[in-house]
C-alpha cells in the first residue's frame, strides 16, 4: 500500500478535517489493512500531523505491569537496531498481534496507544554508538578535567537565553582533541543535567509533597 492509500484510510477517522483519535477505531483500521506494519509506520511518522490535538487517554484494559511489558518489548526490538520496515513489522506482529499478554482487541488498542505515546516513536535506525572500557573512560576524564570544569561552570551559570548556554557547551565540545574525548565530555554534560533534574524533583517534592501523592 502507498501513502495515498493510507491517507484515504485515515480520512475515515476525521471529522471536519480533524483526526478523531479514537484508538479502537484506529487499531481496527490498521488491522484490516493489507500491510499493517507499513500502515503503523505511516501513522507513527505522521502522528503529530495526523493528531495534533490528541492526548493519550487513560487505559481501561491494561495495568501498569502490562505497560512495562509493552515498553520492555519495544526496548528489545530497538536494541537489535533493525531497519525501519522490520521495526514496524515486528512492532505490529510481536508487540500487538501475537503478544500472549494481550487477550483481546481492547487491550491491543490500549497497547497501540502506549506505543504511539512512546518518545522513541517514530523510530530511527541509528549507527552503533561509541563504547569504551571504564578504564579508558577514566583516562579521558583525567585528561579533560579543565574542559569538564568549564562545562560545570557553564551549566551552573545563568543565561538569558538557552542558545547562549548551548553555544558555549558546543564551543567546549568542539575544542576536544578527539571524537572519543568529545563523547566523554558529552557524557559528563548529560550526567550533570540529569543530576540537576533529579535534585529539582526532590526539591519540588519537599516543597509540595501533595503533588506526588
Amino acid at each position: 500500500m502507498s501513502e495515498k492509500d493510507f491517507e484515504i484510510e485515515i480520512r475515515g477517522l476525521t471529522r471536519n478535517g480533524k483526526a478523531e483519535f479514537d484508538i479502537s477505531n484506529l487499531y481496527s483500521v490498521i488491522k484490516k489493512s493489507k500491510d499493517p506494519g507499513a500502515f503503523l509506520q505511516f501513522i507513527a511518522e505522521k502522528k503529530k500531523e495526523l493528531f495534533p490535538e490528541s492526548r493519550p487517554g487513560e487505559s481501561v484494559a491494561l495495568q501498569n505491569g502490562d505497560y512495562r511489558i509493552i515498553d520492555s518489548m519495544i526496548d528489545t526490538i530497538i536494541h537489535r537496531q533493525p531497519d525501519t520496515e522490520t521495526f514496524y513489522r515486528d512492532l505490529w506482529e510481536k508487540v500487538l498481534e501475537k503478544n500472549p499478554f494481550l487477550e483481546n482487541d481492547r487491550q491491543k488498542s490500549d497497547a497501540l496507544n502506549r506505543i504511539l505515546s512512546n518518545n522513541r516513536i517514530p523510530y530511527f535506525q541509528m549507527p552503533e554508538g561509541l563504547k569504551m572500557s571504564e578504564e579508558t573512560f577514566k583516562t579521558y576524564l583525567q585528561k579533560a578535567q579543565e574542559s569538564i570544569n568549564q562545562l560545570s561552570f557553564v551549566l551552573s551559570s545563568h543565561f538569558s537565553q538557552r542558545t547562549e548556554r548551548s553555544s558555549l557547551i558546543n564551543h567546549i565540545l568542539d575544542n576536544s582533541n578527539s571524537k572519543e574525548e568529545k563523547a566523554v565530555l558529552m557524557a559528563v554534560t548529560l550526567a550533570i543535567v540529569e543530576q540537576k533534574a533529579i535534585l529539582q524533583v526532590f526539591q519540588q517534592q519537599k516543597n509540595n509533597p501533595e503533588i506526588y501523592k
